[in-house]
């Protein structure tokens, strides 16, 4: 973010020598990285809007790189998510329309915009926007949503900024996390710390026809001789029989716009109820063409469900049940020997504290309910 509020300052201060249109592009990509990083800071520091109408803390909010000595408040929830949205319609209307694979451009802030306003029950603003994006896209072919045949290829090292790729973080051979990013974390040749539930893995596995099977395998571990089940969305250059560096790590797809209009017409109701489950359907068939949704069975369990699904490993599915108010049920074995089984938005570890250093340079920052300020 300070990065990003340099540039905007160096832009305004005339430093950046480009031509107007470069211009306006590089100030909206600063505005959407700045709303980006504030949406996560909300959603990990704050309690989700649904609990309380956005009223509890949220995070300090800046219109610049903050100075020494310079202190601020926190804001509340509903404030954080306000300027998030103000700060994406602004860039969109800065970014250009052209594909721009590693940076954001205006359809990526307009998916990052659908997903604020379904964050902060602005549902009937949720699947306007996700809407016209959607349809938008169809008309210019820049992204779309890859078919069944080609599915499990879309997560092949080789296929990084592929079809669906709104906004990915781009890492390279000579830039990438290492054993430090999460394909490590993810990859057999590597840790293998982050796995697949049972659970999950059952549920996958009780439609065997659903594409989405193919993400899924099972491992021996030499060393305990226990199984456990890996995501194959973060394969090595040779696939997994090579360890995994330097995979792109996607932040927003077309695949999740689609489910944000299923879920936010599904909120929203009256005629928006039809297209939201039309736009559920279409993900629902394009991982097995013999299924569908019916409207009896269209609920929020079953959205939350195919969001589960399809957006696994991309980081979701905690803040999907935590935003709902759903209980969170956490069952895993060895890598969770003490973790409570059942959690929700009532339970103070759901949100983070703010860290202690902040303290030191304000001692009048609030901490988070639960959490002591030493």
């Amino acid at each position: 973010m300070r990065n990003a509020f340099n540039v905007v300052k160096a832009i305004d201060d005339g430093k950046v020598n480009a031509t107007q249109a470069e211009l306006a592009n590089y100030r909206g990509e600063a505005l959407a990285a700045i709303a980006l990083c504030y949406f996560d800071l909300t959603r990990l520091y704050g309690y989700p809007y649904a609990k309380d109408n956005g009223a509890s803390p949220g995070v300090p909010l800046l219109d610049h790189a903050i100075g020494y000595g310079e202190t601020s408040t926190r804001s509340s929830v509903a404030e954080c998510y306000e300027y998030i949205i103000n700060k994406l319609k602004e860039a969109i209307t800065l970014l250009s329309n052209s594909r721009n694979d590693g940076h954001l451009n205006s359809y990526a802030a307009r998916a990052l915009l659908a997903r604020t306003y379904l964050y902060c029950g602005k549902n009937k603003e949720a699947f306007g926007t996700a809407d016209m994006l959607i349809n938008d896209l169809k008309s210019t072919g820049l992204y779309y949503l890859v078919d069944n045949a080609h599915y499990a290829d879309m997560y092949s090292w080789g296929n990084k900024l592929g079809a669906e790729a709104l906004f990915q973080v781009s890492n390279t051979a000579t830039s990438n996390p290492g054993r430090d990013g999460l394909s490590y974390m993810l990859h057999w040749w590597g840790y293998a710390a982050v796995v697949l539930t049972d659970d999950f893995a059952q549920k996958l596995k009780s439609d065997p026809a659903d594409v989405r099977n193919q993400l899924v395998a099972t491992y021996q571990d030499g060393g305990d001789h226990q199984y456990y089940n890996l995501l194959l969305k973060c394969p090595g250059e040779k696939g997994y029989d090579s360890p995994s560096f330097d995979n792109n790590y996607t932040v927003i797809r077309l695949s999740e716009v689609y489910l944000i209009a299923a879920e936010a017409g599904l909120k929203a109701g009256g005629e928006l109820r039809q297209p939201a489950l039309d736009y559920l359907n279409d993900i629902v068939r394009r991982a097995n063409p013999n299924a569908s949704v019916s409207d009896a069975e269209f609920t929020l369990d079953r959205v939350l469900d195919e969001r589960a699904k399809e957006l696994v490993g991309e980081g979701h599915r905690y803040f999907d049940l935590l935003r709902n108010g759903k209980k969170i049920v956490r069952r895993g074995g060895k890598h969770l020997p003490n973790a409570p089984e059942e959690i929700d938005w009532n339970y103070y570890k759901c949100v983070l504290p703010i860290s202690r250093d902040e303290f030191t340079f304000n001692p009048d920052m609030e901490q988070n309910e639960g959490y002591t300020k030493e």
